[in-house]
């Protein structure tokens, strides 16, 4: 409409507002149609503020992120419908109406969804479902067939949603029902709640203290620079850091920050910086032990849980290393850490934080408690009729003397009647000894008290979520993911007293204020790097990297102008780890995949299946190695897209399968996945390859700086160098500095990579490649080898790995001077091939055939194998038939020399003779027997050859082709 399209261009002219369509900001506004309200597909408009560069008020601010988190919600939603055919998904069993069901608003109802295999998806609380009556292929079965529901609780596999549509008794009758998973918003949810001042506490103190114009980083509190804490307490802190092996600005940053917990008069942030492994994670670890011992309350989130576990191991080391030193009596009990199990990997019974993961210490709590429930119950009916529950004891006594002997059955009633007159004698002394009544009423009041403790026990721990909130309120440390800290937002909770918040830089801003209004949260301490990610604050600490200097030397260079000092433990030869021997595999290189393939997955994700293969065959010489040495090792496997990442899981699961036994441990995971993580060795996979040198968001300064930073010891990149030099980007940079440091290494020359490549372009058909690959897996053998076109063909139609392996077993045996044990011949022919063909099983159904050659090299004449074709067995006959064709060409001093065998000890080598003194030799490839092939003819059952002047190989391998073709 006019007035609509008037409203749009008035706000975009105005220097306060900005418009954005489909998410992108205009220049100009042009109306267009096909706007439909709540439709993630159509296009849609948001008129929204620039964010300013002050806020007069914190509520100003926080209204500045709404609109720009609900375009973000949207993006989201419409990013999981595009994909929808390869979402999860499982099949409802059962629909109901809830209790609180009341049409047209609250539209609850109960689901039941079956577990099946292939249909494994589990909604769980916060997942934005569509239940639909078919299974969506494409956005239109979206459009036809379904409602869009959000589930509100869930407990095994029954769900309760709250539907956007009514759904009727006729669609409930429907024969099939799924639930698709789109996307889950508990985060946009609490970040929502957040924005709107709708957590419990509401602290807007720091909120507050940051947005002040003219407030100082630098302001320190008057009152605490007048008076120094000295405090056998701190005492014993200060003296705990000056021990450590931290350098004087970790130790400078330690004590400043613990020293805001004993300041109460103003509200201060702080921030530690430095770039990746240049200690931050050691220091703040330390910095936390510390305020355990002080019983400072603070609670420690990161974005991601991969740094909020990392975080949490270094401290748990940091404890258990100083247990000694007196945390208390209670062990790990006052260290808490919370989250999701399966993400945080708790299943796995070697995960040391298990000890101090939130649900496994309720789960053991509520054990001790079931426990209770019983004895609880028989102490209170004990107090309340003492008299009855003694009568009990008695008839169970007089039970038990039944069984032993039927004939005393009057003799109880007699134990009891002298029982009881014996306690009337103990009382009526007692009472006249004690002075009357008053020992009495003591009693009856003492039973009283006892009695309501006992009452009041159950209702205290009666359910899981009440021993949740104990073992939080009770807690020192706690450690979280900033989108968790939503969950300590609860009326009674102890007040937190410090908050640090570790990986700032990767943070949303946004998503910053659910931790930052947590009740009694009085300081803040931000650890992270802007050069990685976007930054939330600047500011300078000069810190001692930890890196192994090789790794450590571009990115100083390039991201850090070269201010970056190595620590002087990393200079020292031994802070290395030497894995394996060949260069290639130093502390860092750069390994080249010219014969890479860049391809989409079905969500449209890049992948490079055969970096990919050789990533997982790296792992796989690793896990041997610690196997062989059993030297624990951490392995971690960074990609930029997400189809590389579940490519490289699969592969490595199939070589070394998914246990992680604490010895040698593998993550795998994108970028974005590992900031604030690290690993003694990484592998990188940048998986493009194309002769453009497009290289897509890998050209991201920041990822490269976060991917090229995780490693302790070993950092491999594995690429195509082609692509990299021509993307001129910063890529370039590190493929000419690798160059430079002698760093870059050819897959290829390395035997298991090159075996690895070889299989992979067998998988996928990529044969023109093959011939490329296989030179240096026989580089250093006895016997030079030639192989035919058509073995790579008929290597190609054997597809699997198995008997590609064993085929490349028997010729690497062959080429070091191995042969068969031949008791008796394998096939009877009377030509001449018989004497020079060879014929080694490979399976239960095929062989490879092979003979012995000559070739001129350097003017002499040398004794080659001769590779022909992977074919099943009764093919021989047709194969010397053929083979007898080209060797009746031969002289009889070149078949000689063929047949010749030289063996030393069990090896035969093989032998050369001088150009001049034989006479000419056959050449494997083109050569003289190129025009007597032409003119011979055949007069016996074979076919008779081609007139045209082809040579040996083009005629054979013809004839290959065409007797496998008749064989499929």
């Amino acid at each position: 409409p006019q007035r609509f399209t008037e409203l749009v261009q008035y706000c975009y002219s105005t220097t306060s507002m900005q418009v954005l369509w489909n998410g992108e900001a205009l220049e100009s506004f042009k109306p267009s149609r096909g706007i439909r309200q709540g439709d993630p597909l159509s296009p849609y408009i948001f008129v929204v503020m620039k964010i300013p560069e002050t806020y007069s008020s914190t509520s100003i601010y926080l209204r500045s992120f709404i609109l720009p988190l609900v375009e973000e919600t949207h993006a989201d939603l419409l990013s999981s419908i595009r994909t929808v055919s390869k979402s999860p998904i499982s099949q409802i069993s059962r629909i109901r109406e809830t209790k609180n069901h009341q049409s047209p608003s609250d539209l609850f109802y109960q689901i039941t969804v079956l577990k099946k295999r292939g249909l494994a998806y589990e909604p769980v609380v916060g997942d934005l479902i569509a239940v639909t009556n078919v299974r969506p292929k494409c956005i239109n079965d979206l459009n036809n067939h379904c409602l869009i529901a959000f589930v509100h609780r869930a407990s095994n596999f029954c769900i309760t949603i709250l539907s956007s549509k009514l759904i009727t008794t006729l669609d409930q009758n429907k024969e099939i029902r799924f639930v698709v998973y789109l996307t889950n918003l508990n985060t946009n949810i609490r970040i929502w709640r957040s924005l709107n001042s709708e957590l419990e506490g509401g602290n807007m103190k720091i909120i507050d203290k940051v947005l002040q114009v003219h407030s100082s980083d630098c302001d320190a509190c008057v009152e605490c620079l007048g008076k120094e804490n000295c405090n056998g307490s701190n005492s014993d802190i200060r003296g705990k850091i000056s021990r450590s092996d931290l350098n004087d600005s970790q130790r400078d940053a330690v004590l400043s920050c613990i020293s805001l917990r004993e300041c109460h008069h103003q509200n201060s942030v702080k921030l530690i910086w430095g770039p990746p492994g240049t200690g931050k994670t050691k220091t703040v670890s330390l910095m936390l032990s510390c305020l355990l011992k002080l019983k400072c309350r603070t609670l420690t989130c990161a974005p991601t849980n991969v740094a909020v576990l990392e975080v949490a191991k270094r401290v748990l080391v940091q404890v258990r290393k100083n247990e000694s030193g007196g945390y208390g009596s209670y062990g790990l009990g006052d260290i808490v850490l919370f989250g999701n199990a399966k993400r945080m990997n708790m299943d796995d019974p070697h995960n040391e934080l298990r000890d101090v993961f939130l649900d496994y210490r309720v789960r053991a709590l509520g054990k001790c408690l079931e426990g209770w429930k019983h004895s609880l119950a028989s102490i209170i009916f004990l107090l309340k009729d003492p008299r009855r529950q003694f009568l009990k004891y008695l008839n169970q006594t007089k039970e038990k003397k039944n069984m032993k002997n039927e004939q005393d059955i009057a003799t109880p009633w007699t134990f009891e009647d002298s029982q009881n007159e014996g306690i009337k004698r103990e009382l009526y002394g007692f009472k006249h000894n004690e002075g009357g009544d008053g020992c009495f009423s003591r009693l009856r009041l003492a039973i009283k008290e006892c009695l309501n403790v006992l009452k009041l026990l159950p209702k205290k721990f009666c359910v899981e979520g009440t021993l949740r909130d104990f073992c939080l309120a009770n807690a020192c440390l706690i450690f979280c993911t900033v989108s968790s800290s939503a969950k300590l937002h609860l009326k009674g909770m102890s007040p937190i007293e410090l908050l640090v918040i570790d990986e700032a830089a990767q943070l949303k801003e946004c998503e910053a204020t659910i931790p930052l209004q947590l009740r009694g949260v009085r300081h803040l301490i931000l650890i992270g790097d802007e050069r990685q990610l976007p930054a939330m604050v600047q500011s300078k600490v000069l810190n001692v990297i930890k890196m192994h200097p090789s790794i450590s030397l571009f990115p100083n260079t390039e991201f850090y102008n070269s201010e970056i000092l190595d620590a002087q433990n990393v200079k020292e030869t031994v802070y290395g780890i030497s894995l394996f021997p060949q260069m290639m595999y130093s502390s860092y290189s750069f390994i080249n995949m010219p014969l890479g393939k860049e391809e989409f997955d079905d969500n449209h994700s890049q992948r490079n299946m055969i970096e990919a293969s050789v990533v997982s065959e790296i792992v796989k010489l690793l896990h041997e190695e610690y196997v062989r040495t059993n030297k624990k090792i951490t392995v971690g496997i960074i990609s930029p897209y997400k189809a590389q990442v579940c490519a490289i899981e699969e592969k490595v699961k199939r070589h070394i399968g998914v246990s992680q036994n604490g010895g040698f441990e593998v993550n795998v995971g994108s970028v974005d996945g590992f900031q604030g993580g690290e690993a003694d060795v990484i592998i990188m996979s940048t998986v493009r390859c194309n002769n453009k040198g497009s290289i897509g968001f890998l050209s991201d300064t920041r990822r490269v700086n976060v991917a090229l930073t995780r490693a302790r010891h070993c950092l491999w990149i594995l690429g195509s160098g082609t692509t990299l030099l021509n993307s001129e980007s910063v890529w370039k940079k590190l493929v000419i500095d690798a160059k430079k440091r002698g760093c870059f290494y050819n897959a290829q020359e390395d035997k298991s990579l090159a075996k690895a490549l070889l299989y992979s372009l067998i998988e996928l058909n990529e044969v023109n490649d093959l011939q490329n690959v296989h030179s240096s897996l026989f580089s250093d053998a006895i016997w030079k080898v030639r192989f035919s076109d058509e073995f790579w063909y008929t290597l190609r139609r054997v597809g699997n790995r198995e008997t590609c392996e064993q085929v490349f077993y028997i010729l690497q045996k062959l080429l070091n001077g191995w042969r068969e044990n031949h008791k008796k011949k394998m096939f009877v022919y009377k030509g001449l091939s018989s004497q020079l063909l060879e014929q080694y099983e490979v399976n239960g159904s095929l062989s490879l055939f092979w003979t012995v050659d000559v070739m001129q090299e350097n003017l002499h004449c040398i004794q080659v194998i001769m590779v022909w074709a992977i074919l099943p067995h009764s093919d021989i006959y047709s194969i010397a038939k053929r083979l007898d064709i080209v060797y009746r060409n031969y002289t009889t001093l070149t078949i000689d020399q063929c047949k010749y065998k030289c063996v030393q000890g069990n090896v035969v080598i093989p032998m050369w003779w001088p150009e001049e003194d034989s006479c000419k030799c056959s050449e494997v490839d083109d050569g003289m027997l190129s025009k007597s092939l032409a003119c011979l003819e055949i007069a016996d059952d074979t076919e008779a050859m081609p007139k045209n002047p082809l040579s040996r190989m083009q005629q054979l391998n013809q004839w290959f082709q065409k007797l496998w073709r008749g064989r499929n």
